[in-house]
Formats: structure tokens, sequence, C-alpha cells
């Protein structure tokens, strides 16, 4: 899941950026220094330098990484103080570009997943943060912060970059990834000025998909009626929840529907007129076929007893629209107070309908890939870099190593724990065979 031009980019850069007199980093090296950031995460220290202690301090062992793994205290604060992977900017649009540092970064790591991986037929949209700890570029005291630093206040790691990405519904495989950079930025991102820019930020995630006829699962930011209509148009399906882009959607009349009783396996399907006009993708097709949508609203009940219910929409372009009974329950966690006056869980068995079964099925990839990644074992965490692009670049290794294990764990059907894997890893990187008699 490693890009080999990026190891490349990565050994070139940080060769030039040391000083004089200085003897270079090869594959090898580099490969091993990456290694050694992983095990860190296995077991934090605070300051990851202090895994070169020969002596024990404390109740676990004295790491003593300098002997037992062969890279030198030195050479690893060399290595990490001079890291560098990008290209000096060459032309004055690179050179005003305040995301130069990590750009040729994603487009590698987004090129190179294209090139090898290969997603179901049905991908998740969603959206990751990089964490940030620092200062912003809006912060007049701080010139070397985060170009971009966004807030959200209901993610675990709310403060950093924000990243739109897609994945893989049932490999949970990350495999393309945007920045969201400054406002004025995005304006100038292809497709904006053609439609909306949550439309068009999906667009270009998709753009590897067009013509494939794989569906596209996505929460309330991607989830419109404009949206639909413009993945259809170049032959791929979409499902979304709407919730304020409602714009073509029959929201007053869903909202207004009634239904009797308690009958949440009840269900609303509309079908939407669009003039949307589909064509195969090698342009064989003579005439092309006018596709159909559908708005979908669902209840689901509150998240506790007694309170009112919650309703869902969804806009979907394909699917059908079983009947419960045709369907697993939904599976809802609630919590109640029970007879003695304590508060316990338990799991509501709500009946629901095939467009939202199929949805959600899909939704929670990338929330998986975000909690492997962020959670237990964060690169993110463990090497506390104050510099903005290292920041961006641990949150990329750590996607590249949660995409490895869930390829190792889906493929081989092996169910190793993610530690027992990031162990594994590490070790391999660090006595890797790169540059030993005459190996690649």
């Amino acid at each position: 899941m490693f890009p080999d031009d990026l190891l490349d980019l990565i050994r070139d850069a940080t060769n030039d950026a040391l000083p004089a007199n200085t003897p270079t980093f090869d594959n090898r090296e580099i490969v091993q220094c990456f290694g050694l950031l992983h095990g860190i995460t296995l077991r934090p220290t605070g300051n990851i330098m202090d895994n070169w202690k020969k002596d024990s301090a404390g109740f676990y062992p004295a790491p003593d990484f300098g002997t037992r793994h062969g890279v030198p205290r030195d050479r690893f604060d060399l290595w990490k103080r001079h890291l560098c992977f990008t290209r000096a900017p060459a032309t004055p649009a690179e050179r005003n570009d305040p995301w130069h540092d990590v750009r040729q970064l994603l487009k590698t790591f987004n090129d190179h997943m294209a090139a090898v991986f290969g997603p179901s037929w049905k991908v998740c949209g969603d959206e990751s943060m990089i964490a940030w700890k620092g200062k912003g570029a809006g912060d007049p005291r701080e010139t070397r912060g985060m170009p971009h630093v966004q807030k959200i206040k209901r993610k675990p790691r709310g403060v950093g970059v924000e990243l739109k990405d897609i994945a893989c519904a049932y490999t949970r495989i990350l495999f393309r990834v945007e920045i969201q950079e400054s406002a004025e930025a995005m304006k100038g991102k292809k497709w904006n000025d053609k439609w909306q820019k949550t439309t068009a930020t999906t667009m270009r995630l998709a753009e590897g998909l067009f013509g494939s006829g794989r569906v596209l699962c996505c929460d309330s930011w991607f989830g419109s009626v404009e949206t639909a209509c413009a993945l259809l148009s170049k032959g791929v399906y979409f499902s979304g929840i709407v919730k304020g882009a409602v714009r073509r959607y029959p929201i007053k009349y869903l909202k207004g529907f009634g239904w009797p009783g308690e009958e949440y396996q009840r269900s609303v399907t509309m079908e939407l007129e669009t003039d949307v006009q589909v064509t195969d993708k090698d342009n064989i097709r003579a005439e092309p076929k006018t596709k159909k949508l559908f708005a979908h609203v669902w209840r689901e009940p509150g998240k506790r007893v007694g309170k009112p219910e919650m309703r869902k929409y969804l806009i979907t372009t394909w699917g059908h629209t079983a009947t419960a009974a045709k369907v697993p329950d939904c599976r809802k966690k609630r919590i109640r107070v029970n007879d003695d006056g304590m508060i316990e869980d338990w799991v509501l068995l709500v009946p629901w309908t095939a467009p939202f079964e199929e949805a959600f099925e899909g939704l929670c990839a990338i929330d998986v890939h975000n909690h492997l990644r962020q959670h237990g074992f964060g690169l993110e965490d463990a090497w506390a870099s104050k510099k903005w692009q290292n920041r961006v670049l641990a949150g990329m290794l750590g996607i590249m190593e949660v995409n490895a294990y869930l390829a190792y764990v889906h493929f081989t059907k092996h169910q190793i724990p993610h530690s027992r894997f990031t162990e594994n890893l590490a070790l391999k990187m660090v006595n890797n065979p790169l540059g030993i008699g005459g190996s690649g």
C-alpha cells in the first residue's frame, strides 16, 4: 500500500536537505526509520527519542532501539529533522501554493491506489481528520502553522485538516483522498463552476469510478438530488442521506406524511422526474436511457424510550423497495431506565426497508478505518511532530498502514489483532533487505 515512487521521492528530497558532507540515506534506511515510527505506536513514551535509552527506570525494560534494531539514535534523529517528501517548487503557482509541501504526497497515494486496487461494487464517501495541535495560518504569531485548520466538534480528533475520501464498503480500504483547503482555494477546483461545492467534491472523488456502474453511499454532506443526477450522468449510482440540501427533494411532503400506530416498517418512496441522460462507458449505445431517482423516508425510533421519532430521508438511484419482512431488522443501540431505577443498555430491533439497509451497510466503512488509524495505535499521537507537513505525513502513513491491515485480514481470512499486525509490519520494515545482496 506504500507507493514505490513515494519512497524514492522521500529519499531524494531528504538527502537534498541534509547538511554538506553528511552521509546520505538509502531506501533501506528510510524504510527502517518508518518501521521504527510504526513500532513506537505500540508503546508510546511521550518523547520518541526515549526509545534509544539503555537503562530502564520504569515498569518496562529499556527499549534500546539502537542495539536491538541497528539504527543509531543520532542517525534516526538526523532523518527525523531533515525528513522531506516534496520537490522544490518549480513554477510561480507551486511557489504560491500553501499546500505544495504535501501535494505530491496526496497525488502519489491516489495514483498508486488507482493502479493497484479495485474496489467492490459498493463504495463509501465520508470525511477523515488528521489531528493538529498547533496554531493555524490565521494566527498572526504563527507563520509555520497548518495552512487551513478546521474545527469539527463531533469528531474525536476535531481540530486539524479535513480529508474527503472514499473507501470500499466491504474491505474498508480507503483509496482516494482530497484535502479540504480554504473556501477561496476550493472555488477554483474542478467542476465547481458547474455544480455546488458538495457535488463537485463528490465528482472529483468518484472520477475514477465513472462508467463502472458502482454504487456510492454517502452521508448528508454529500447527499442531494444534484449529486445523484451528476453521478448518474457519469455511470455511477448513488445512495445518500438528505438533510440540508433539499432542493428538488420532496421534503415537505415526506415530513408531513403520517403513519398509524407504531408501524416503524412503514416507508414512502417517491419517483422523481429527471432529465439525466446516461450513455455507456464507450459511447456505443445510440439512444441514451433516461434514469429515475427515488426519494425514500423511514421512521427511526428515538434514542431513548419515550423520545420522539426521527425521520431519515434518502435519495437513491438504484436498488428496490422491499418490505421490512424481506430484510433483517435494524439493530439500534439504546439506553433505558429499568425497574430498579438503573440505566441500562439494550438493543431495539426496528423493521426497516432495503434502501436504508443497503445504504447504511456501506456508510460505516470510513468510520471503521478512522477508528483503526486514530485510536489505540495512532501514529499521529505517538509522533508528536511540531511541523504541519509531518502531521499530514503521519496521517497518510496511518491510512496506508490500516489499508495494509484491512487487505491482509480480508484476503487471507486471518483475523489477526491490529496490534500484532503493526508489530509484525514494523519488524519487517526494520529488518528489510533493500540494498542487501543486490535486492531492490
